[in-house]
């Protein structure tokens, strides 16, 4: 007999039990907990005993999947594998193959219910020829737009700001201070928001409708689709109307959004006259792209 297994006396159990009983046995000095029970029976699976209770009674780490079991011969692997923890062989073993074979359908049936996955620390996937790349929980996508025409494909990602300029749409000039010339957007797919505060410095008889200009030209919609409003919040200017507050409102394809005055009738585009130096704006606003 090899030092590998312990195949001593006869060996009975029942299905969907845990208990193995033993006959002539001598389990206690020679077997231990986690190794390997299998009757010497074709088509019989293979048990990891969970506890030995005698020197004739195991409990199995698990019921017993086979069929019964009565007086028969078996077989427990003793000796396994360091790094596998898989039944090692011994010369002449005419059983290893079917042991081996279950343990491996064992293991595969572990490792594929519990996976585990190890993330890289620094690990990037780049798609061609778009440039967009994903790097650990992070979505880069390329300085130019790939555009798709797919309505429920994001093809592009931006944040940033820009210069922007308040201009009068009959005649005159604003201009804006140095430092309080720029405005931010983030830039989600077709959607973008603007938003930020801008001062003026000094004005030149500035008369008709007042425009800010916008980083990207807005889409072209049907219907009442075409318009997009925004939120503004004046400071240091002349009488506004009986309504009291500013509106912006962009249209389609328009690159600039267009600042209203509201009047107890409606409202009225005729707001760079209202603007003076020191003239503070604060505002925000949504529209979508081309």
């Amino acid at each position: 007999m090899s030092s590998e297994q312990y195949r001593v006396g006869y060996s009975s159990v029942t299905p969907g039990a845990a208990i193995v009983s033993g006959y002539g046995t001598l389990w206690s000095s020679s077997v231990l907990a986690a190794d390997v029970y299998k009757p010497d029976i074709d088509a019989q699976p293979t048990a990891v005993i969970g506890s030995v209770d005698s020197n004739t009674q195991l409990t199995l780490a698990s019921n017993w999947a086979g069929t019964t079991i009565t007086y028969k011969k078996y077989m427990i692997q003793r000796s396994f594998s360091v790094n596998k923890n898989l039944a090692r062989p011994y010369q002449g073993d005419a059983d290893l193959a079917d042991l081996l074979r279950e343990q491996v359908i064992d293991k595969i049936d572990t490792e594929m219910q519990n996976p585990t996955f190890t993330e890289a620390s620094a690990v990037t996937y780049v798609t061609s020829p778009s440039g967009t790349t994903i790097t650990n929980g992070q979505i880069g996508f390329p300085a130019s737009q790939v555009a798709s025409a797919d309505p429920n494909t994001l093809d592009d990602y931006e944040e940033g700001s820009y210069i922007t300029a308040l201009t009068c749409g009959t005649s005159g000039n604003i201009t804006l201070r140095s430092a309080f010339d720029s405005l931010g957007y983030t830039k989600i797919g077709r959607v973008v928001h603007v938003h930020g505060q801008i001062i003026v410095s000094s004005v030149t008889a500035p008369v008709g409708p007042l425009r800010v200009n916008l980083p990207f030209a807005a889409a072209t919609l049907s219907e009442g689709l075409n318009v997009f409003s925004g939120a503004i919040i004046p400071s240091n200017i002349n009488a506004i109307g009986s309504g009291g507050a500013l509106g912006i409102v962009n249209s389609g394809g328009a690159t600039y959004a267009t600042i209203l005055e509201m009047i107890t009738t409606g409202y009225s585009n005729d707001v760079s006259d209202h603007i003076v130096a020191t003239s503070e704006l604060y505002l925000s606003l949504t529209y979508v792209t081309a």
